[in-house]
């Protein structure tokens, strides 16, 4: 059930890769760490990898996760792979041209794909792409727009309001931050951008330092 909330949020590099760490918590106990790697590609693309070691009990295991955006935020390619205590190993890779993603999953030594398309008329543009990056949005402002959800393997509907600056009580102190409020969550982020924590229900996902 934690995974499971959790992974439901050849290159030429353009900018050396920017590496952020993090502490993974439910309700205040720790359950793991991460570690989100952004590399600026040419013409507006953008990596980011986001792998998180997690332990609960006697259980562990190691998520990966990897999006790669076309300049508009639109998602050309996103791999995630998870891996058990018990040695268990689940890749899904989807290949996305424009509203058509080409899923190729590898679950229990099987591997089966899938292509799920999605209608013409439906956004995949993301506005909120570059807020703090490029842009300076303002509260209130919207980004709505279709994204490709890897673990539901299905086309969704994101919705991504900007509230404005608050005064957010961090592990190493209080911070003034930007609030983005999601369908599944409330992301933080400083004023260049970078993601500070990220609140999914129980889980959260905050920076080290």
């Amino acid at each position: 059930m934690i995974l499971k909330t959790l992974i439901l949020a050849g290159l030429l590099v353009a900018a050396p890769p920017v590496e952020v760490k993090y502490n993974v918590t439910m309700d205040g106990s720790p359950l793991g760490n991460a570690v989100m790697t952004t590399t600026e590609l040419e013409q507006g693309s953008r990596q980011v990898v986001l792998t998180m070691n997690l332990e609960q009990g006697k259980r562990s295991s190691r998520v990966r996760q990897e999006t790669i955006y076309n300049a508009d935020g639109s998602a050309k390619k996103k791999v995630q792979e998870l891996l058990t205590d018990k040695s268990a190993r689940t890749l899904i890779s989807v290949e996305i041209d424009g509203r058509v993603a080409n899923v190729t999953a590898t679950e229990e030594g099987k591997t089966t794909t899938k292509k799920v398309t999605l209608a013409d008329i439906a956004p995949v543009e993301n506005p909120s792409y570059n807020w703090f990056i490029k842009t300076t949005p303002k509260p209130g402002d919207k980004a709505a727009y279709y994204t490709f959800d890897i673990g539901e393997r299905a086309w969704r509907l994101e919705e991504i309001v900007y509230t404005g600056k608050e005064k957010i009580e961090l592990a190493t102190g209080a911070k003034e931050l930007n609030v983005l409020k999601g369908n599944k969550g409330i992301t933080l982020m400083d004023n260049k951008g970078t993601i500070v924590a990220i609140q999914m229900g129980q889980i959260r996902i905050e920076q080290t330092k």
